[in-house]
């Protein structure tokens, strides 16, 4: 039997991409999954859903947003909020809806930020400051949830097969792959397992992290 079976994990962003492939990799492993939420009301909803099933154990936040044109200089207030608010204040509320059902038992929190946050990306402005408040958020949240057993990490992705990175231009993919020293688009099945790892008893000792998977970008550029 997997350590996950009859565990509950609430998981943001499950319509596609990335967060897809942590619910079928979480549900395979055994876990009840409980998803979608990005708003208060929706978190809510989730945070209740999750209790139904006896509390959450673990929260994944996924949900993500970026478009094509984000320069600092030319970007719209209503853009930037909307930035904001999908990849930076929909994970802030995730913690707070179900955090508390985390601290009966310990837990983990696993967010998605991205290799963005690491090296900036030319027109992702407010995409590479938000997902970079992601890392913040994260070495905070695992201070300050500690005492309570639990961890809080963060995930780095590069360029991964999903709808919103395939919404480039095919010049622009192109750069994406020509910048990643393995030369590949990792699969979200292969970021997934990434997500379950650092939900599982062999990270115990593992928090306050940033981990990149990112087919060595981070450190190339």
């Amino acid at each position: 039997m997997s350590e996950f079976s009859g565990k509950v994990a609430v998981i943001s962003g499950v319509a596609s991409g990335i967060g897809a492939a942590c619910a079928q990799e979480f549900a395979e492993q055994g876990a009840t999954v409980v998803g979608d939420a990005t708003q208060a009301r929706t978190w809510t909803q989730a945070a209740n859903a999750a209790a139904d099933e006896g509390g959450a154990r673990f929260l994944i936040n996924v949900a993500g947003f970026s478009q094509l044109e984000d320069n600092a200089l030319t970007l719209t207030e209503e853009d930037l909020q909307k930035l904001i608010d999908i990849n930076l204040k929909s994970a802030w509320l995730g913690v707070r809806h179900v955090a508390p059902q985390l601290q009966k038992d310990g837990g983990s929190i696993v967010n998605m930020s991205s290799a963005a946050a690491l090296i900036g990306a030319p027109n992702h402005a407010a995409y590479s400051a938000s997902k970079g408040a992601i890392l913040a958020l994260t070495r905070q949240l695992a201070i300050e949830l500690a005492g309570n057993g639990i961890r809080v990490n963060a995930i780095c992705p590069g360029p991964v097969d999903t709808p919103m990175v395939n919404t480039n231009t095919p010049e622009a993919m192109e750069a994406m792959i020509n910048a990643v020293p393995l030369k590949r688009m990792a699969p979200p099945k292969e970021v997934a397992s990434v997500f379950l790892f650092l939900c599982s008893t062999a990270a115990n000792s593992i928090t306050g992290v940033t981990l990149p998977v990112d087919g060595g970008m981070s450190i190339s550029l």
